[in-house]
């Protein structure tokens, strides 16, 4: 079988060379893997002379995604960032400015971190009791770093806005602008996890595995964030779906229809809050009406259930993707959409 893929609708972009993100209280750590110490002061307000001139910094950057004008970003960079050119810059503010743009951004904390001795062959972390759900590790490249977190809401999902400065030459630099998923309706990637856990245990195996398809971008709001439980969700993923390759082997062809439709794999999209299982199959009456697809799709539907337990459970419809038989396919023979009423 396939891997089974949910479609999700998701802004995400990593832009420069990497960022971290964090929630903590005013500590102090050594780290002895990299031997780097380093204090970390978290404020919610900016209350020294650092955090303010960040928070200046970023309205600027804020100002200037409203105002669409990448070359801000662009010069406030560090070196090696605006070696890779105007364009990548310009390509950032054109496919997630309008994002940003359309939501209101709210300020989650801020971090002013110190490090003590050498840098550059270290890192600091920063660990899961003081960001509530996962630990961050940022190479300690300079001797003071700021980080700004930031966060909105956008359709079914929540994203995580992280902005990295370093002090270099008494300047500060931009080292990362990170926007990535966090929460998928309300619910981050151990909450996910949690719920396709009982989704199994019910013997529901292809709605458990569908929650967890795009898990891969919820673990990782910031690409130097490590969620404790991150090795066993990826491993419980691969267990639900080999266990569906166990149970199943596609494509099915459904015999007791009378046009035999072949089922190849499953997807899903969401339709407001609800998860909506996109059924996916070939069939012989492609170039029919799209009333005789219809019924074929509901009478797929009036029999799936007894092929995936509590695929109709959960929501009112399922989505079919119908395609043509093997063999017919073309460029002019795109798939054909047809939703169903789960009664």
């Amino acid at each position: 079988m396939k891997l089974i893929k949910v479609s999700l609708i998701l802004s995400v972009c990593m832009l420069f060379l990497g960022s971290i993100t964090a929630l903590a209280e005013d500590l102090q750590l050594e780290v002895k893997k990299s031997q780097v110490e380093y204090s970390i002061h978290a404020a919610a307000q900016f209350d020294t002379p650092s955090l303010k001139e960040i928070e200046s910094l970023n309205s600027k950057i804020f100002d200037s995604i409203q105002m669409n004008k990448p070359r801000i970003m662009y010069d406030m960079s560090i070196e090696q960032a605006q070696q890779q050119g105007m364009e990548l810059f310009e390509n950032f503010y054109t496919n997630y400015g309008k994002v940003i743009r359309e939501n209101e951004i709210t300020l989650v904390k801020n971090f002013y971190v110190k490090v003590k001795g050498e840098t550059g062959s270290g890192n600091f972390t920063i660990p899961v009791k003081y960001t509530g759900n996962y630990q961050v590790t940022f190479p300690a490249l300079y001797t003071e770093t700021v980080i700004s977190l930031y966060t909105f809401k956008h359709e079914n999902n929540q994203f995580h806005i992280t902005i990295v400065y370093g002090k270099t030459d008494g300047n500060w630099k931009l080292y990362a602008f990170r926007l990535g998923p966090y929460k998928l309706l309300d619910q981050n990637a151990t909450d996910l996890y949690k719920r396709a856990q009982i989704l199994e245990k019910k013997g529901h195996t292809v709605m458990a595995l569908l929650w967890l398809s795009n898990i891969d971008a919820y673990l990782k709001p910031s690409p130097f964030a490590t969620y404790p439980n991150e090795e066993k969700i990826m491993e419980y993923r691969k267990k639900l779906t080999k266990k569906i390759d166990d149970t199943h082997s596609f494509p099915i062809e459904m015999t007791s229809i009378e046009s035999k439709p072949k089922i190849y794999t499953i997807g899903s999209v969401f339709v407001q809050k609800d998860l909506i299982p996109v059924i996916k199959y070939r069939s012989t009456l492609y170039e029919k009406s799209e009333e005789v697809l219809q019924k074929e799709a509901e009478a797929i539907t009036g029999k799936i259930e007894n092929l995936f337990p509590g695929i109709t459970m959960y929501q009112n419809n399922l989505l079919y993707q119908i395609f043509p038989p093997e063999g017919e396919d073309s460029e002019d023979k795109k798939s054909k959409a047809v939703y169903t009423e789960i009664k």
